[in-house]
């Protein structure tokens, strides 16, 4: 049986997680440009020499896509990663219904700060927090409960 405090820390690591693959996600649409801006620049990591004394632009090309693909298959398999060790908090966030369940949604998941959601919800942060405080022991009974 999982005691409470590891249960929230649990939440509040998948609230890190989402801003970590929001970083990735930023990061995978400029890699693209990125690459493709060193090749104007000539600033790759194939030897600028060879380049020059063979004429080859193409290696710089080739240099350039290798690095795209190498970086973005370790971006992909770091966002595959986190999604297998999310995937059952998110479920029980995402299954969570009403008020409680969109905060939870909006503060754990989209990692907004509780006065916002306080305010498009027309709440008190207080009491925002105490919602929040109450759908974790919720679902920390739940999950004891079925163990």
């Amino acid at each position: 049986m999982i005691d409470f405090i590891d249960f929230k820390k649990k939440f509040y690591e998948v609230r890190d997680n989402r801003k970590t693959i929001r970083s990735i996600l930023n990061s995978l649409m400029t890699l693209e440009n990125d690459v493709l801006g060193a090749l104007y620049t000539g600033a790759t990591n194939y030897s600028s020499d060879r380049i020059q004394a063979n004429r080859e632009p193409d290696a710089a090309v080739i240099d350039a896509l290798n690095t795209l693909q190498n970086d973005y298959n370790e971006k992909v398999r770091k966002l595959k990663s986190i999604k297998e060790t999310d995937s059952e908090v998110e479920r029980m966030i995402y299954e969570t219904p009403g008020t409680t369940g969109e905060i939870l949604t909006r503060y754990f998941m989209d990692g907004e700060q509780m006065k916002n959601i306080a305010k498009a919800l027309n709440y008190s942060e207080s009491h925002c927090w105490k919602l929040l405080r109450r759908a974790l022991e919720n679902l920390h009974k739940e999950v004891c409960k079925n163990e």
